[in-house]
């Protein structure tokens, strides 16, 4: 954030008297208190005009040009020099340098009292800091023997923004905090900062592997990584330092699944496929969901089912939908711990053996009944039911135009249907338990449960 401080240094300076041990200060409208010199105000942002005084022969006057700048962002500082004239025709004795308001005042090297012969000019060199605050404002005074005290700058405002918070740190920490070792991953923070964000610089660090990267975010001001994390618990550190040393510092932490080997293809039934390419899988025999990479079947992570009999598998939003034969029912399971979240029971009688999401509807295969129901997928209530065309049918997937149904035992098929679920043409299965199939959005999968395979229709 920006904090601006506003302040009436850079022009609005009043001069003092110093008459025995007093002095007279000036209105910021550049109005003296006492009698004698005449104040024209400017607007903000010009030059201030001075008018000094006309002295009397022999008589000590004084003029006062003030220039400050902001000189550093990071630590509320401002600085520069005040030109202060003899304009007088006598010599001019300045004994003091004071600040009424806001802040502290800093003169750089200024031996005092100095006395200026007519017409010469001293630089004082001064440094404000001013306190902590929204809005601040304070008075220069330059105390002098000048007898008049006729001289005084115009009111003139300043606005500087001053740096003085760490930079914040959002991060967009992932759906799921589990993750397979050899599975690369997308990190991302937003960062903000009341500087610019291109000077911060950003480094993300994991307590096992160590610094993963350090540079400058994009010119959104979001820095993102792609990484490959050995496996264990992480505790992944996101710092940005910004150019005063300003320090935001986030962390969080993911476990990197190891791995764990080869899925050995004991009872495959129930298939899916994620958004990113990997196909998960219940297995029949061992009550276990697979997370599998399709084409080496290296298993990035699986657990165990709360239930026996998975024959049907689905992934609908954040949800893996498992059913179960055995109990009759869709149990949905978080697809980042494998916990139960949800169930209900099958809206049929007989043995369910497939759920399915297409993308916009929820189907229910009933095994020994021979129907295919859509359901409400938050209750599993019936919607629609329609006759399977084969006795036995397992699995049932949709390739976005059509679709796809395994039947076993004596039908031992799979077939392409019509969203009627009519026939359009069919396969003799060429095992002798198709149970599970699944679209990968070019290739249509199917298991066969006893033998232990998956297949591929090359050409759905």
């Amino acid at each position: 954030m920006m904090r601006v401080a506003s302040f009436l240094l850079p022009g609005s300076f009043l001069t003092g008297l110093l008459f025995g041990v007093g002095c007279s200060e000036y209105s910021l409208d550049g109005t003296a208190d006492a009698a004698g010199g005449e104040t024209t105000p400017t607007d903000s942002g010009t030059e201030p005009v001075t008018t000094p005084s006309s002295g009397t022969p022999g008589t000590p006057a004084l003029s006062l040009d003030p220039d400050l700048e902001l000189i550093s962002s990071c630590w509320s500082t401002a600085a520069g020099e005040i030109t202060a004239e003899s304009v007088g025709d006598a010599p001019l004795t300045i004994t003091d340098v004071a600040l009424d308001g806001s802040g502290e005042l800093y003169l750089d090297a200024l031996s005092l009292p100095a006395t200026l012969a007519p017409t010469e000019r001293l630089q004082i060199p001064v440094i404000w800091e001013p306190s902590s605050g929204e809005d601040v404002a304070a008075t220069v005074q330059v105390i002098s023997d000048d007898p008049a005290a006729t001289l005084a700058t115009s009111a003139i405002t300043g606005a500087l923004a001053f740096e003085t918070t760490d930079p914040r740190i959002t991060v967009d920490v992932l759906s799921c905090m589990l993750v397979p070792e050899d599975e690369v991953i997308t990190l991302s923070a937003a960062l903000f900062d009341d500087g610019p964000t291109s000077d911060l610089i950003v480094r993300w660090e994991s307590d096992l592997d160590g610094v993963l990267f350090e540079g400058p975010p994009d010119g959104m001001g979001t820095s993102t990584i792609e990484v490959l994390l050995s496996g264990g618990d992480h505790t992944i550190t996101v710092t940005a330092e910004d150019t005063c040393s300003g320090l935001g510092r986030e962390t969080f932490d993911i476990t990197v699944l190891p791995y764990e080997g080869t899925y050995g293809l004991q009872g495959p039934d129930g298939l899916s496929f994620d958004a990113t390419g990997y196909l998960w899988v219940a297995d029949w025999e061992t009550d276990r969901v697979h997370k599998m990479n399709p084409w080496t079947l290296e298993t990035l992570w699986s657990f165990a089912l709360p239930y026996e009999g998975a024959d049907g598998l689905t992934l609908m939003g954040d949800a893996i939908l498992v059913s179960f034969y055995y109990t009759n029912q869709v149990v949905f399971l978080d697809t980042c711990t494998g916990a139960e979240t949800a169930s209900w029971p099958s809206p049929t009688p007989g043995g369910i053996s497939d759920v399915s999401w297409d993308g916009t509807d929820l189907w229910v295969v009933d095994y020994t009944q021979q129907d295919i129901h859509r359901v409400d997928p938050g209750t599993g209530a019936s919607l629609d039911v329609f006759d399977a065309p084969y006795a036995y049918s397992n699995g049932l997937a949709f390739d976005g135009a059509d679709f796809w149904l395994t039947a076993n035992s004596s039908s031992d098929r799979i077939a392409r249907l019509n969203t009627d679920f009519e026939v359009l043409e069919n396969f003799s299965h060429a095992g002798s338990d198709p149970r599970g199939i699944a679209f990968d959005g070019t290739y249509i999968w199917w298991s066969d449960a006893t033998d232990g395979i998956l297949d591929i229709l090359t050409s759905p």
